[in-house]
């Protein structure tokens, strides 16, 4: 996208540019983190393929796809389900998967890529702090090797799939706050992702978990890390757009942090109007979070007319009207180019660190 279709697209109507496929409620991990735990391995009426075709049919091709779960990749008719959604070069996909099964995510990952050379496609393994603690938290004994042997494999494929790219996924609590950051420095000196992803926790998880918000100045030097690292790990495959993409994470990071020091938002979310749900039993939210507004298969499998339901107009209203606040990065994320506060301050932010990163000769010490 060119300069000038950013700057016309500032002022224009916010519509439909990310979709979240909660596609399967399985899952082989028991996370203490996890904010979907009331639905994990429930049984569902689970959207067929034949129904996410005639979804996607519907909707027409979207900038970007978010798969989720459960764990996506338990889902053995995922790659097809990617291939009925994305039909367009530009379209992107992002999958998280918690690296246990490698051998059955590698596969998946191989048959996306493959079957869509064009499309950028993240994936992102979750990694939460050291061996033990980290299978603490996602709840399986092995997991921490299994996810560092997923990165592994992954990474090797790098070369026969060019649009792929790795990242890390590290959820902060209060329980890993002191070592996440040197999780991210040795992940960034081993050289297996391409860039480094943390999220805070949203104190949505089990009734019995024993995670809580992090402390909030640790989390500030947490997210500072995780920028000078990125800047260097960016420069090696994504150097054209790491300014950027580093923006967004400086602007939604400060807006994530406002929210925890239950400060009023700082920019309107366009959950809703943006960015939609639809999780695996065809059940729409305008946002993860909140309350459902409808069932697709009530509008003959069309998303858009789930969105134009008085339900659904009702919940957007609330949302314009500050009625709720999160830290979800997704939709905060792609709220951004369409509030145009936040747009310019993110366009300031890419600016400085365009600045930054020219002054600079060596990318930034990943050992610091």
């Amino acid at each position: 996208m060119g300069i000038l279709d950013k700057w016309r697209r500032l002022f224009q109507k916010p519509r439909l540019r990310c979709v979240t496929l909660f596609v399967t409620t399985a899952c082989d991990a028991r996370c203490d983190t996890c904010f979907y735990w009331r639905q994990i391995n429930t049984k569902i009426n689970q959207l067929t393929l034949k129904e996410y075709r005639q979804i996607a049919e519907n909707l027409g091709p979207v900038e970007g796809i978010q798969l989720s779960g459960g764990e996506p990749t338990l889902r053995e008719d995922l790659p097809e389900i990617v291939e009925a959604f994305v039909t367009e070069p530009w379209q992107t996909i992002a999958l998280p998967t918690n690296g246990l099964k490698t051998d059955r995510i590698v596969n998946i990952v191989d048959r996306i890529a493959s079957a869509r050379p064009d499309n950028r496609f993240m994936v992102g393994v979750s990694l939460d702090g050291p061996e033990e603690l980290n299978d603490r938290i996602r709840g399986v004994d092995g997991i921490y090797r299994a996810a560092r042997r997923t990165l592994q494999q992954l990474a090797s494929r790098r070369e026969a799939f060019p649009n792929m790219y790795l990242s890390s996924l590290t959820t902060v609590t209060a329980v890993n706050q002191n070592v996440v950051a040197p999780l991210l420095d040795t992940l960034a000196d081993e050289g297996l992702v391409d860039f480094l992803t943390v999220e805070v926790f949203r104190d949505m998880g089990p009734d019995q978990s024993e995670q809580s918000l992090p402390d909030p100045a640790i989390l500030k030097q947490i997210q500072k890390r995780c920028e000078e690292l990125n800047r260097g790990l960016m420069n090696r495959r994504m150097s054209r757009e790491a300014a950027e993409a580093l923006s967004y994470t400086r602007i939604l990071n400060t807006e994530q942090n406002r929210v925890l020091a239950d400060q009023p938002m700082s920019f309107q979310c366009q959950a809703g109007r943006v960015s939609a749900v639809i999780e695996p039993d065809g059940v729409v939210r305008v946002c993860e979070i909140l309350e459902p507004i409808g069932q697709i298969r009530d509008h003959d499998c069309n998303l858009i007319s789930v969105l134009s339901s008085p339900e659904a107009q009702q919940q957007i209203r609330m949302i314009q009207g500050h009625g709720c606040a999160c830290t979800h990065c997704v939709t905060l994320g792609q709220s951004i180019p369409y509030t145009p506060t936040a747009e310019i301050r993110r366009r300031r932010a890419q600016r400085r660190i365009e600045a930054d990163m020219n002054a600079s000769e060596t990318p930034p010490d990943t050992k610091a």
